[in-house]
């Protein structure tokens, strides 16, 4: 009876540590599934490649841009982008009456503000023509603009007016001469001589009006010269400002040198019937404007004069500058790729101010090809240095430098019953990279430890992890 107790009890005790080791595998199980999944991946220590791609088109070494005065319509264009032209073949044909119209124009603009003293000339080396003040002007022969010789008439002024001011100066003369000498008459040779300097400048100024009669009332240019200024009109009563400004040396103000330049630029143009040919042989590009469209200050097109040579122009990102030289020979594909030109010589890189990026010109010397067409250019470049290299998503940052990152490194530990895998962050500095790696030069580990490459979970320091 003992013995049946004894095994009855073993066998319940075996049972129950079953269970017992069951219960732990699940809860292991549900302990282990819970964990981070990660996978792994092993440090290179290599080289980094850096891949420079980029498009751009097919230019020539010489271009001739075709500028035409800006504001006029375009009737027609006669050549498209690649069309080879000889020196003077028409280009294209301005619209007659829209250009007609503006040289109209501009011809108003230019007279209306010469006439109207707006300052067409420069303030510089005028000549002002004086005349008696308190007359009244009766014609003015002369506007701003009009060439005029020395003594020639520029004012007349009221020659009736002139005779009353001379008699009404006369009586004036008269009547101090009698007061003057009942002054000395009357020993009172104080007034008395005040009186007589009176009358010595009412002489001067009837000799004056004597000499403007004897002149017919005309008053004339002192010197060679244009006309700036006219600042009097009949009717007007003078002062003893200025009548009228003459330069001896007459020069348009800047801007009217330049409405005075358009004017002759747009009358060239009328001269031949608004035709615009090429001036020299080459092939057509860069075609900007269509039929209909106002002219503007930019060339309307540009004809290559391919006999100097083509080059293909691309633009790369600053980024990539520092991995191309002048001197380095690229690859080039053209025409998606059917036409490749190899040992392309870069031969120029220019920085571009508008942004952060560079033009990057390189020789191309293949006579398939024309100009505009479109090209792609690859090039591979190794880092001088080998680094620890880590794929992209392996390596974490906690701001926004990219240049202080970490990684998490795998290490094997002791657990309950088996081995626990757990991660440690390790910091690395970022000396160099690509579209595939993170590059560091010194790496605190050594040996074949495995790092994250990815979880499924945000990882943490000591966090146990399960590998996939």
């Amino acid at each position: 009876m003992k013995e049946k107790f004894k095994n009855k009890i073993l066998k319940y005790f075996i049972v129950f540590l079953v269970l017992m080791l069951a219960m732990t595998f699940i809860s292991r199980m549900v302990y282990a599934e819970k964990l981070p999944r990660v996978t792994l991946t092993n440090v290179k220590q290599q080289s980094i490649v850096h891949n420079i791609t980029g498009n751009g088109t097919l230019e020539a070494v010489k271009k001739n841009p075709v500028f035409i005065t800006s504001g006029l319509r375009v009737n027609e264009v006669l050549v498209k982008d690649g069309d080879s032209v000889k020196s003077g073949d028409v280009l294209l044909k301005l619209d007659m009456d829209y250009l007609n119209e503006k040289i109209v124009t501009s011809e108003s603009e230019i007279s209306s503000e010469i006439s109207s003293q707006q300052g067409a000339f420069n303030n510089i080396t005028k000549h002002p023509v004086f005349t008696e003040s308190g007359l009244r002007v009766s014609e003015v022969y002369v506007m701003p603009g009009d060439a005029v010789a020395n003594g020639q008439a520029i004012i007349k002024l009221d020659m009736d007016y002139l005779i009353v001011k001379m008699n009404d100066l006369e009586n004036e003369i008269e009547s101090d001469v009698r007061n003057r000498d009942g002054c000395y008459e009357h020993e009172d040779n104080a007034a008395g001589d005040a009186l007589s300097a009176s009358m010595n400048i009412k002489y001067d100024q009837l000799a004056r009006y004597e000499s403007i009669y004897n002149r017919n009332g005309i008053i004339n240019s002192n010197i060679d010269g244009v006309v700036t200024n006219v600042n009097v009109s009949p009717g007007d009563i003078t002062s003893d400002a200025a009548v009228a400004l003459l330069s001896g040396d007459p020069r348009y103000n800047s801007e009217m040198d330049i409405k005075r330049d358009r004017l002759e630029k747009l009358k060239a143009l009328a001269t031949e019937e608004g035709v615009i040919v090429s001036k020299v042989a080459g092939v057509v590009s860069d075609v900007n404007i269509r039929s209909g469209d106002i002219t503007s200050e930019i060339s309307v097109l540009n004809v290559a004069d391919i006999s100097a040579g083509v080059y293909f122009s691309s633009q790369i990102p600053e980024s990539s500058v520092k991995y191309i030289s002048i001197g380095d020979h690229i690859t080039i594909s053209f025409r998606n790729g059917k036409l490749r030109v190899d040992n392309c010589e870069v031969k120029n890189i220019k920085k571009m101010t508008s942004d952060k990026a560079y033009i990057l010109e390189v020789n191309v010397d293949n006579k398939d090809l024309h100009i505009g067409e479109i090209g792609e250019f690859r090039s591979s470049v190794l880092s001088d240095s080998k680094y620890y290299c880590f794929p992209l998503e392996a390596v974490h940052f906690d701001n926004d430098s990219k240049t202080a990152g970490y990684v998490y490194v795998m290490k094997e530990t002791e657990g309950f019953i088996y081995m626990e895998n757990e991660v440690h962050k390790l910091n690395i500095t970022i000396n160099d990279s690509n579209d595939s790696y993170y590059g560091t030069s010194n790496l605190d580990v050594i040996g074949d430890e495995k790092f994250v490459l990815s979880s499924n979970k945000k990882l943490s320091e000591g966090q146990k992890v399960r590998v996939s």
